[in-house]
């Protein structure tokens, strides 16, 4: 958090001492894409969400993502 704005690291900080919850998830946009995280009670990162653009995945990866979003288009409008 050192990084981000004193203002803004400050009402994420609030905001987790009012929350009675579990767990947190934060959402961030770094760079221009989205970073998700989700931190216990004890601030143990839990899950990372690093958004990905499609080109950047390589290619058998790629073309088994797009056949199952394919198949899923199919489902949902089919």
């Amino acid at each position: 958090m050192a990084a981000v704005a004193a203002a803004v690291a400050a009402a994420v900080q609030e905001i987790f001492s009012l929350a009675d919850g579990r767990s947190y998830e934060v959402e961030t946009m770094v760079n221009g894409k989205h970073w998700d995280f989700l931190v216990d009670v004890k601030g143990t990162v839990r899950e990372v969400e690093d958004e990905t653009w499609i080109d950047s995945i390589p290619a058998a990866a790629k073309a088994a993502i797009e056949k199952k979003a394919g198949e899923r288009r199919e489902d949902a409008f089919g």
